[in-house]
C-alpha cells in the first residue's frame, strides 16, 4: 500500500494563524446536505485541513490511505483543539473517521510499559481534557483502550475513572462494547449518539451498532462536557469529524457510512458484522467417541453435590434447591451498607481488597486431558455475570489447591492476576463494563491476559428459562456453545510466549456481584492425551 506523507510544521501554522483575517473561513463550518437523505451536520471539521484551528506539542503530518487524507501527530504530546461541538446538548450525534497506523487490540500490560508514559494504553479519539490521555479526569471521552479496563472501544459522559463510572452507587453514563480490535491502515467511521433525557447512549463502528449504555441501570448520571474537545495520538490518523444536534438512528448511521466511505473492505465489514451482530452463528455439533470418559456428573439438587465444591469468596450465596444450586451474590450497595467492603473494592494484583461480593465454586476434583464441560443455567434477575475457569492449575501444571494455601478472596484477581493459569470464558454477562443489551462472550488465557475469541449474539438473555452451556477442548482447539449454537471458536498455541496449551486442572464456576441464577446438571468428560498408571 502506497502511503504519502506530507509534513506540517507547528511554527508555520502559528504564522498562518497570526496572518489570517478575522473573517476567514475556518474548518468548523455549517455544511449543506449533499442529498435529501443525508442529515445536516451542525459543525464539521474537514481534517487534515486545520485552517483556523490550534494545535500544540508535536509536529503533524498528512497521511493519505485508500483515497482519504488524515491528520497525524508524530509525537505523544501532539493535540488539536476543536472549539465547536454539540456534545453538551441534551441529544446529538458525532461521527469521526480514524485510521490506526498499527493494529489496536487488548494487550498484556507490564510496569515497565508505563516508565515514560503511564497512559501508554490510552488512545484518545475525542476528549474534553487537553491532556488527552488522562481519561479519568475527563467528563467526556471517546477512546480506544488497549491496557486495563475495559480494553476496548468505549465512551463516557461522566467524570471519574472507569471503575468510578462503573460504581453502582452512582452509575455514570458510558457506552461499552464487547472486545473490538481495529486493523492498521484501515479507515473506520466511529459514530456516537446520545439522548440524555431518555438515557440512551449508542456507539457504532462502520455503521454497525457495537455498544450501548447500561440497559439495567435505574439512573445514569452524566456531567457537563467541556467547551473544547481535543484529539491526538501518534498511532492514529484523524479525518472528517461531524457534530449533529439530533440523534441519527441506526439506519441513518449505516447510510452515512456508505455515503462517506472512500473504500469499503468487504472482508473487514463481514468480520465486524459476524463478531458484533452474531447473525448466522454455526451450530455446535459434537458427540463423544469411546475415548471420552465421564469424570463428574452432578444434578446439583442434593446437599451431597454441594460437597463436591470448595467455595472461594462469598460463602453464603449457595442454596441447594430441587431445581439446582440457587446462587445469589450481594450488590455493591448491599456490601457497602453491611460491611463497607464495596468502597474498598479493587482488583489490583498483589494487593486486592478482601472482596466478599463475589464467589467461585471450585471442583475439588482435578481433570486431565481434552475436556468437555456442560451445565444448565437459569437467570432469575438481570444484571449479573458468570464465568467458567477451565484447566486451572499452577504455573507448571501442579495442583494449586493441593500444593498451596486455598484462595479465600472473591476478587477477580484469581482469574488473571495470580499464579493460577486457566482458560476463562465469560459466558453470561450483563454487567456495566461490557455491552449488556445482547448476550456477549469472551474467552482468554491467564495470567497472560491473552484474548482468544469474542462474540456478540443476536439475542438478549431471557429470565426464567434454562440455557445449556457447553465447552469443548480438543487439543489446542477451544469451542463454546449456548443452546447448541457455537459462540466461541479459538485456537491456542504454546509457542507465542503466552504460556503452553493448557490441558489439566480444576474447574470453577464464578459469579460476580448482584448475580441471581440457578445452575444444574453439571457434567465433565475427559479424553486422555497419553496412557498412565500409578507407580507400584
Amino acid at each position: 500500500m502506497k502511503t504519502k506523507l506530507v509534513y506540517l510544521r507547528c511554527w508555520l501554522t502559528v504564522i498562518g494563524l497570526v496572518s489570517a483575517a478575522v473573517g476567514s473561513v475556518i474548518a468548523a463550518e455549517n455544511v449543506s446536505s449533499s442529498s435529501n437523505m443525508q442529515p445536516k451536520a451542525t459543525v464539521t471539521y474537514h481534517l487534515p485541513n486545520v485552517t483556523g484551528l490550534k494545535f500544540y506539542g508535536s509536529p503533524a503530518r498528512v497521511i493519505e490511505i485508500d483515497g482519504r487524507s488524515g491528520l497525524n501527530f508524530t509525537g505523544i504530546r501532539g493535540r488539536l483543539a476543536l472549539p465547536q461541538h454539540t456534545v453538551g446538548l441534551p441529544s446529538g450525534t458525532l461521527t469521526l473517521w480514524m485510521c490506526p497506523l498499527q493494529d489496536l487490540a487488548s494487550a498484556v500490560q507490564k510496569p515497565e510499559h508505563a516508565m515514560s508514559n503511564q497512559y501508554f494504553g490510552n488512545y484518545a479519539l475525542l476528549t474534553d481534557r487537553e491532556a488527552v490521555r488522562e481519561f479519568d479526569q475527563a467528563n467526556f471521552a471517546l477512546c480506544f483502550q488497549s491496557a486495563g479496563a475495559p480494553s476496548t472501544l468505549w465512551a463516557k459522559f461522566s467524570g471519574g475513572s472507569f471503575i468510578q463510572v462503573y460504581d453502582m452507587e452512582r452509575p455514570g453514563a458510558m457506552v461499552t462494547t464487547n472486545k473490538i480490535q481495529v486493523r492498521q491502515f484501515k479507515w473506520y467511521q466511529v459514530t456516537l449518539t446520545w439522548d440524555r433525557p431518555a438515557e440512551k447512549f449508542k456507539l457504532y463502528l462502520n455503521g454497525i451498532l457495537v455498544g450501548l449504555g447500561d440497559t439495567f441501570a435505574k439512573k445514569l448520571c452524566d456531567d457537563p462536557c467541556g467547551p473544547i474537545l481535543y484529539l491526538g495520538n501518534p498511532a492514529i490518523a484523524y479525518s472528517d469529524i461531524a457534530f449533529y444536534d439530533h440523534v441519527i438512528d441506526g439506519q441513518g448511521v449505516a447510510s452515512l457510512f456508505r455515503q462517506e466511505a472512500t473504500k469499503i473492505d468487504p472482508v473487514l465489514q463481514a468480520d465486524l458484522e459476524r463478531e458484533q451482530t452474531g447473525i448466522d452463528l454455526p451450530k455446535f455439533t459434537w458427540a463423544p467417541d469411546g475415548e471420552w470418559e465421564t469424570r463428574l456428573e452432578l444434578s446439583m439438587n442434593r446437599p451431597d453435590d454441594f460437597q463436591q465444591f470448595f467455595v472461594q469468596g462469598y460463602g453464603n450465596g449457595v442454596e441447594v434447591t430441587d431445581e439446582g444450586f440457587h446462587i445469589k451474590t450481594p450488590s455493591m450497595e448491599e456490601a457497602n451498607r453491611s460491611t463497607g467492603i464495596g468502597k474498598a473494592w479493587t482488583d489490583i494484583p498483589g494487593k486486592p481488597a478482601m472482596d466478599m461480593t463475589r464467589m467461585y465454586l471450585w471442583t475439588r476434583q482435578s481433570f486431565e486431558g481434552d475436556l468437555y464441560f456442560s451445565m444448565d443455567i437459569k437467570i432469575l434477575e438481570h444484571g449479573g455475570l458468570s464465568l467458567l475457569l477451565l484447566q486451572a492449575a499452577g504455573m507448571q501444571g501442579e495442583d494449586f489447591m493441593e500444593d498451596y494455601f486455598l484462595r479465600t478472596n472473591g476478587s477477580m484477581v484469581t482469574v488473571y492476576g495470580e499464579d493460577v493459569r486457566n482458560y476463562s470464558w465469560e459466558y453470561y454477562r450483563e454487567m456495566v463494563d461490557i455491552r449488556n443489551d445482547r448476550a456477549t462472550h469472551h474467552i482468554g488465557k491467564n495470567p497472560w491476559s491473552k484474548p482468544l475469541d469474542a462474540q456478540v449474539e443476536n439475542r438478549a438473555w431471557e429470565l426464567n428459562r434454562w440455557y445449556r452451556v457447553e465447552f469443548l477442548q480438543e487439543g489446542a482447539h477451544l469451542r463454546g456453545a449456548i443452546d447448541g449454537v457455537t459462540v466461541l471458536d479459538a485456537m491456542d498455541s504454546g509457542f507465542t510466549g503466552q504460556g503452553p496449551v493448557l490441558h489439566n486442572g480444576h474447574i470453577a464456576v464464578r459469579f460476580m456481584m448482584r448475580t441471581n441464577v440457578l445452575i444444574r446438571n453439571l457434567r465433565v468428560m475427559n479424553r486422555p492425551l497419553f496412557k498412565s498408571h500409578p507407580l507400584q
